[in-house]
């Protein structure tokens, strides 16, 4: 244990005259009548405000998840799998700036002077907290008689917190602290204790919501662009489709709430005989169930009525070439295509066929073909890229199974634009931050 973290041993002064009352609403009376007394000065000493110590802290830790974020973006730890590191990381140096880093500065940098005052109150405080919850547990189990030596300690110590000197502060401290160990054998916690309670239960959220209802994807090519581009993470409602038993593969739903829509953006695993099966795709659902689907010059049609695709003009882009730094410039024709009332961009090539299925009755998973048009069988969805001609989708390796639906894309929380510097750290597009996915 750190010497800062250390009360000297005082003799504890002889408390005061217990006030009227027994039990709990004794202790809570005084504690609130002296506290209306107190007013705002109150507020102000149990960290009502901001201190130096804390801005700069606050500003060092959120520097450094920066830093973090960007220069491990893709390393098994940086989210390349989910958002539960990244997020933990971030909550652990934002609550130890808050909580002692801040203190710790205004203690041996800002404030010097009031060091001990300072110090007191950063331990104090939370351990009276403390004992306090833990004496409410308590207190169906203890008698009056038990309980009357602990009462006065803990309102000897909120009091001695109160005020300025720092040598009463620190000999109350060393009362309760006894009082509790003897009463509800209860002491102080350490910082290494109380700093793994915060960020273990920090941790146990992030996975909780990880596992049932929320989890951060990167996007790795450029299928969806223009929708998402590459280096998009992105967050995934897990939840909207039913609750899937964690850690399953390929994911298995205990409650089935509703099957994705036409228009829906979706996070699923990719099916056999898909070159990457077994590795999470994101594409566009464009015909479900019972639907028949063709492409005829681009334009998408289901159950023989084609989707309206308004505009054509040339957008320039630049793609990722897989296993390699290179992001070759390419140039396409954006329309917006109006996808069961989802209007979204889509890009087309300037050459090459753009029907489907193209004169011939592919054999596909989940599909019935035939030379004009598929149909999409029932537990599956018919998925595509945004980025038409290049996107590995439904139309090479078949219908998406609906067991193998991850969640719903719901907006990007980062956006790295490694192309403007591939062997470097990579560029921040901040423009598109917070972006729902459409």
């Amino acid at each position: 244990m750190s010497n800062d973290a250390k009360i000297p041993d005082a003799t504890p002064n002889t408390p005061a005259a217990a006030p009227a009352g027994t039990g709990a609403a004794r202790l809570a009376d005084a504690l609130e009548k002296r506290h209306a007394a107190a007013g705002k000065n109150s507020k102000d000493r149990r960290g009502g405000g901001t201190s130096a110590g804390q801005v700069v802290a606050l500003v060092l830790a959120g520097g450094a998840s920066w830093m973090w974020m960007k220069y491990r973006p893709d390393t098994p730890v940086g989210g390349a799998g989910g958002a539960i590191f990244p997020v933990l990381v971030v909550i652990t140096l934002l609550y130890f700036a808050a909580a002692w880093l801040g203190p710790m500065l205004d203690e041996n940098v800002f404030d010097k002077t009031n060091a001990d005052r300072l110090r007191a109150r950063r331990l104090g405080f939370p351990f009276l907290r403390d004992v306090i919850k833990a004496r409410d547990k308590a207190a169906k189990k203890l008698l009056v008689a038990q309980l009357e030596p602990l009462d006065l300690a803990i309102i000897r110590l909120d009091t001695a917190l109160e005020g300025e000197d720092a040598l009463e502060m620190n000999s109350a401290f060393v009362a309760l602290e006894a009082v509790a160990a003897e009463t509800l054998h209860r002491r102080r916690k350490g910082l290494f204790q109380d700093f793994t309670e915060s960020i273990g239960g920090a941790l146990f959220i992030a996975l909780l919501l990880r596992l049932f209802v929320v989890e951060a994807f990167k996007i790795p090519s450029g299928s969806m662009i223009p929708t998402l581009e590459i280096g998009d993470h992105i967050f995934v409602n897990k939840f909207i489709y039913g609750l899937t038993i964690p850690l399953s593969d390929p994911p298995r739903k205990v409650v089935v709430l509703r099957d994705p829509e036409p228009g829906e953006v979706v996070v699923f695993v990719a099916p056999y005989p898909a070159d990457n099966a077994g590795e999470d795709f994101i594409k566009r659902v464009v015909a479900k169930a019972g639907q028949k689907i063709k492409l005829v010059d681009g334009v998408l049609h289901v159950d023989g009525k084609p989707y309206e695709r308004l505009g054509g003009e040339t957008y320039e882009y630049q793609d990722a070439t897989e296993g390699s730094a290179a992001f070759p410039h390419r140039s396409a024709r954006r329309y917006t295509e109006d996808t069961n009332g989802a209007r979204h961009s889509v890009l087309y090539d300037s050459y090459g066929v753009h029907d489907f299925p193209n004169g011939y009755a592919p054999s596909l998973n989940g599909m019935k073909c035939t030379t004009d048009e598929c149909e999409v069988l029932p537990g599956y969805i018919f998925c595509m890229g945004d980025n038409r001609d290049n996107s590995a989708d439904s139309r090479k390796w078949g219908a998406v199974p609906l067991q193998n639906v991850k969640g719903r894309a719901m907006f990007i929380w980062m956006s790295l634009d490694y192309a403007a510097n591939p062997r470097g750290m990579p560029g921040i597009r901040f423009n598109r931050l917070g972006k729902g996915i459409d």
